[in-house]
């Protein structure tokens, strides 16, 4: 503008003439971010806050710092006049043709109403890196080898203290072999293999006190599968005086320890007890399992994150929407 069309007050002049176009631009640019700006995604905010501070300093250099540089009497360049002569020709066509420039966002919207239905959203976290094929081969491999459960899917139980967890434990223990008879996962590995709550020890204490002549019977059973039964007469002896519940600190104590420490976590203010999960077949009817089951919960981590960034697409969205809204609301103020 200053060099085709230069004003006698010189670039700051220049400047006031177009400074109405470059302060719009600039606004309904701003006013875009902005609405990015309240994302509860951390990473959006930042993009938009760098934006927007980029457009403002932008602005301003251009307002204080470019102006005072321009020459007074800048020599005029063929290709301006070319490029300008140009622009003026299309808008005088335009301008005459005032139907085609509403046709522009008409057809615009159609594109949107036709393409949007079909677009499909990814939110699987893996496919935002492309991963080295060999080098995925070989994790895989060296995690079969560790540890035959699935890393990030697990089943947690929380409980204000050790034996309520570990009651919550058992129940669960229950619905998970039912589970995985009824075909919904295939392995799982949890404490409920070493460790009982003490109610449970109690009622199985019970039952076998209460069995008639216990001793005696799995002693002759034993002895008609080629057993000597004499040699389970200790059994007998342990049946009248049996021992109090095991519990978790009497095995932390012991040299079990290594074995039931993975099952074990702090979670906030509670116990948790965690329960190892393979060939998960079905995430839905697992979880549907656990659901009765108050302080149990089917951790599937690849399910959760994907599940996140969904929302935080869903939640950017809205936001790119109601940005485009103000930005038309701007144009049109």
């Amino acid at each position: 503008h200053h060099s085709l069309d230069r004003e006698s007050g010189g670039a700051m002049a220049s400047l006031r003439r177009v400074w109405p176009g470059l302060f719009l631009g600039a606004l309904t640019t701003i006013t875009g971010f902005a609405g990015l700006a309240l994302s509860s995604l951390p990473a959006l905010r930042e993009i938009a806050f760098f934006a927007i501070a980029g457009i403002v300093a932008a602005l301003a250099t251009t307002r204080l710092w470019v102006v005072p540089l321009l020459p007074k009497n800048p020599p005029t360049v063929p290709a301006q006049q070319r490029a300008a002569r140009g622009l003026a020709t299309a808008l005088r066509w335009l301008a005459r043709r005032r139907l085609l420039v509403w046709s522009l966002p008409v057809a615009a919207l159609l594109v949107a109403a036709v393409g949007l239905p079909a677009v499909t959203w990814s939110d699987e976290v893996a496919a935002l890196t492309r991963q080295d094929t060999a080098l995925a081969d070989e994790d895989d491999a060296v995690r079969a080898q560790v540890s035959a459960h699935e890393s990030g899917r697990i089943v947690v139980v929380t409980a204000p203290t050790m034996e309520a967890a570990l009651a919550v434990n058992d129940r669960v223990a229950l619905r998970l072999q039912q589970a995985k008879e009824e075909g919904a996962l295939g392995r799982y590995r949890s404490l409920h293999a070493l460790l009982w709550s003490a109610e449970l020890q109690q009622r199985n204490l019970a039952v076998l006190r209460a069995a008639p002549q216990l001793a005696e019977r799995t002693a002759a059973a034993l002895q008609r599968a080629g057993f000597r039964g004499h040699l389970f007469a200790p059994f007998g002896e342990a049946l009248a005086d049996l021992p109090p519940p095991l519990s978790w600190q009497q095995l932390a104590d012991s040299e079990l320890a290594p074995l039931i420490r993975p099952f074990r976590v702090r979670i906030g203010d509670e116990v948790g007890l965690l329960t190892f999960v393979s060939e998960v077949h079905d995430p839905k009817a697992l979880a549907a399992a656990l659901q009765s089951e108050p302080g149990a919960l089917f951790f599937d981590q690849k399910a959760f994150m994907s599940s996140a960034l969904g929302r935080h697409r869903q939640g950017a969205l809205w936001l790119v929407f109601l940005g485009l809204l103000a930005v038309v609301a701007v144009v049109g103020l």
